[in-house]
């Protein structure tokens, strides 16, 4: 029998002529704060880009800081342990996620890794539950290749970060502080490979410099010797706390430089809504067999306080270079503009010849140096006894359309007072009446002195001249790199004799003085008394108050000018530095 139809079947493939699904989008996000909003804003263009994430200027670049302060008390750097002490600790650290990527396949792993560089610089946590409980912060142990597993992956991670020291060096094999984050993610069935990369920079150590706020003032508790200090300060009414430290109930060594054995900086990083988070630090001078360096961790150590201290071979020091690792040789030339050169943070300003044994400590010089913010300007103090710019110099807010001015020691100027005093016939007056003078020996003496024997010494004469002959050096190279006028530039009258074959002050060192806050506190010149007055007192009131500052004198004769130091090496102080250094781009 023949079919009456011929069946035919058609099958239709509904997909045939489609492209097949389109794979995820693999999102890998390693996010910092690279806006420096002071939060982690993935997505964000401002800071999630990779050029943003992995460039350092102005206006980009994450921070994290060296956790150098004691949150816990327990006496210890926050960084010496491997746990977050405390919920005041959290906000010490920088915050690091690696974006959620739900999507992902099962197959995708990842690795999250830090630059070999930096693994002994800085300590990662993860953070496996609320951020703002300090037992959710669990120490990495490897940083160098941290396993992501895909449900990490799948749900993100988030890690925080703390530096373990600031960067010390400027040789080009030591760590820069930059640290180099690298996220890769693996397909195993596919075998595609993708990555993420972001820097971080720890925070610098910036050094303070006059003309910004003082919160403080410190000087050493040694009874009687530093009473008349104390005296002249008390009466001066800082607008600062003065406190005295108190070395023997530390069980240190009495020293009364208290300008000398530390100094204080400040170190920080961006925080939410235009804050700034960061911590004090005190710097121990690189003395390590001075013992009342110790009250950098002993007194100053604690929340919101670290300490640090650097230096390298002190056994090759002699002893100018001794004398100049000593904070008076060390300060900072206020924020300035020259042409298109902005200095917004200042430049580090010391003395060295760049022969170690008249300069300090290479390594406590490359500290400083590394940190890059503040560049350094070095003057020729190696023809002082001491060997510190405080001699010699300071640094002074002042009315003037620059808002600040530098003074500087003049013998000239000195010498040609007395003789205007001895011509108008007070040549037997005496200098420094009532004072005592102290030899070698510590035998006493009266140090009364009229004008005119003075003038009379040649060699004293001869010192002095040679001396300005070094200051007016010093003063044209700052005035050159500065772009400084002559006529900000005040002249602070003292005689300056040969003592042991170098320079030290004669009358007492009226530059090396305290400023706080438009007030001066100097030493008492303990000039020529004429018709009931002090003509040098006279002329440092005018002179200086001219200046806008407000004039106060210390008596610091018998420690200090006769230890070879005056006011300002008695002093210390620590100042409200919160600039937003990031913004230099340096």
């Amino acid at each position: 029998m023949k079919p009456s139809h011929l069946l035919v079947l058609l099958f239709v493939c509904s997909g045939c002529n489609q492209a097949p699904p389109t794979p995820p989008t693999p999102i890998v996000d390693l996010v910092v704060d690279a806006n420096r909003s002071g939060l982690l804003e993935p997505g964000d263009p401002t800071e999630d880009t990779a050029a943003a994430k992995n460039t350092w200027d102005a206006h980009h670049g994450a921070v994290f800081l060296a956790n150098l302060d004691d949150d816990d008390g327990d006496g210890k750097a926050d960084a010496e342990d491997d746990v977050v002490n405390g919920q005041s600790d959290i906000a010490d650290l920088s915050p690091i996620a690696v974006r959620a990527w739900p999507k992902a396949p099962r197959e995708v792993t990842g690795v999250l890794s830090v630059d070999a560089l930096s693994l002994d610089k800085v300590r990662l946590f993860r953070v496996n539950g609320p951020a703002d409980q300090p037992g959710s912060y669990v120490k990495v142990e490897q940083p160098q290749a941290i396993a992501l597993t895909n449900a990490d992956l799948v749900a993100g991670v988030s890690f925080a970060i703390e530096g373990l020291d600031l960067v010390s060096s400027t040789a080009p094999d030591a760590w820069t502080g930059m640290v180099q984050l690298t996220l890769t993610v693996t397909n195993a069935k596919t075998k595609e490979m993708f990555t993420d990369a972001a820097k971080l920079r720890v925070a610098p150590l910036i050094l303070q410099f006059n003309t910004a706020k003082t919160d403080a003032v410190f000087f050493t508790n040694a009874g009687a010797d530093t009473q008349t200090l104390s005296d002249g300060m008390m009466l001066a009414q800082l607008d600062a706390p003065i406190t005295a430290l108190d070395l023997q109930g530390l069980g240190l060594e009495v020293d009364v430089w208290a300008q000398d054995f530390f100094d204080v900086g400040w170190t920080s990083k961006p925080g939410p809504n235009g804050t700034e988070v960061g911590m004090r630090i005190a710097i121990r001078s690189a003395q390590p067999d001075r013992t009342a360096g110790d009250v950098t961790t002993k007194h100053f150590l604690g929340p919101d306080f670290g300490a640090v201290f650097k230096y390298g071979n002190i056994a090759a020091a002699s002893d100018s270079s001794y004398s100049m690792n000593s904070f008076g040789d060390w300060d900072v030339i206020p924020p300035y503009t020259k042409g298109a050169d902005e200095y917004p943070l200042g430049r580090n300003y010391w003395g060295a010849t760049g022969v170690a044994a008249t300069s300090p400590d290479a390594t406590f010089q490359d500290f400083y140096r590394a940190q890059r913010v503040q560049p350094e300007i070095n003057v020729d103090t190696s023809w002082l006894l001491v060997g510190h710019v405080d001699e010699f110099s300071s640094w002074v807010k002042t009315n003037t359309p620059r808002g600040w001015g530098m003074l500087a020691g003049s013998p000239k100027l000195a010498r040609d007072m007395l003789l205007g005093m001895q011509m108008a016939g007070h040549g037997a007056v005496k200098m420094f009446d009532g004072k005592t003078a102290y030899d070698n020996n510590g035998n006493a003496s009266p140090a009364g002195i009229a004008i005119d024997d003075v003038l009379a010494n040649a060699d004293l004469m001869a010192e002095s001249q040679a001396a300005q002959t070094h200051i007016d050096d010093a003063v044209m190279k700052l005035e050159t790199e500065i772009g400084l006028d002559p006529t900000e530039v005040t002249q602070m009258p003292f005689l300056i004799e040969k003592v042991y074959g170098a320079g030290l002050a004669y009358q007492p060192g009226t530059v090396n003085l305290l400023f706080v806050d438009g007030k001066v506190v100097i030493p008492d010149p303990f000039g020529p008394i004429i018709d009931g007055v002090d003509p040098f007192k006279e002329d440092l009131k005018k002179r200086l108050g001219d200046l806008g500052l407000d004039v106060h004198f210390a008596d610091d004769w018998d420690t200090f000018h006769e230890g070879e130091g005056e006011v300002h090496c008695g002093t210390n102080v620590a100042r409200n530095l919160q600039l937003a250094w990031w913004g230099t781009g340096r």
